[in-house]
């Protein structure tokens, strides 16, 4: 990728989590970046083009961050609170009606969050449930199926949530997932989990810093 492609990426990833993804036009980030929009058009050939690149990057970071996290955390909660301080971080950049609005005008890129949910998240799930059986943290009785689709089906609960309450995302997703894993612990997870609350680092092991700073290197 070009200098001038990644400035464009860049750029429209910042507008659009801050603003979210009907409000920032072609004119916007042309004038954002201190271009004319037909230069930009050299690049990239309308919106849908930019929020699928943007989508496709934003889901590589967090695969790469995730399997960070998973390789070096403790065991199967250490994992839980690193990828809930990662999501954290990540639901407070960007803006709450960014995903609804994906679904809902941007299908190309929906699609590939779809897909990227279907598989990828749904197999980490499934992994630490998984590990946590064997760790002894999470309940051996508990319907891995269900609990997987339960969770899947909180991510985007989560965005909906946030637009018909006053809380945030970040909060949401977090409380939603707090909610999650002690619905599965055993006794022996839910002192570890409660006793890793009480404090936990605000930012993962993995890389650190903002989720955008990735789209700058």
């Amino acid at each position: 990728m070009e200098a001038i492609e990644k400035r464009i990426i860049t750029t429209s990833s910042e507008l659009f989590f801050k603003h979210g993804l009907r409000n920032v036009t072609m004119d916007d980030i042309a004038h954002k970046l201190g271009i004319s929009k037909k230069t930009l058009y050299q690049y990239y050939k309308d919106k849908n083009e930019i929020v699928s690149t943007i989508t496709q990057q934003t889901i590589e970071c967090n695969c790469e961050e995730q399997n960070l996290i998973a390789s070096q955390s403790k065991n199967a909660i250490d994992e839980m609170m690193q990828i809930m301080a990662y999501t954290k971080k990540f639901f407070t950049e960007i803006h709450p009606s960014y995903t609804l609005e994906l679904q809902k005008y941007f299908p190309n890129a929906w699609d590939c969050f779809i897909k990227y949910k279907e598989e990828y998240i749904h197999k980490k799930i499934k992994n630490n449930l998984l590990r946590g059986i064997k760790e002894g943290l999470y309940r051996d009785d508990i319907n891995i199926d269900l609990v997987i689709h339960h969770r899947m089906d909180g991510i985007e609960a989560a965005f909906r949530y946030a637009s018909e309450t006053k809380c945030s995302l970040a909060e949401v997703h977090t409380q939603l997932l707090e909610l999650s894993i002690y619905g599965v612990c055993s006794l022996k997870g839910y002192k570890m989990f409660e006793k890793y609350k009480q404090p936990h680092p605000a930012s993962p092991k993995g890389k650190s810093g903002s989720t955008l700073k990735k789209y700058k290197k």
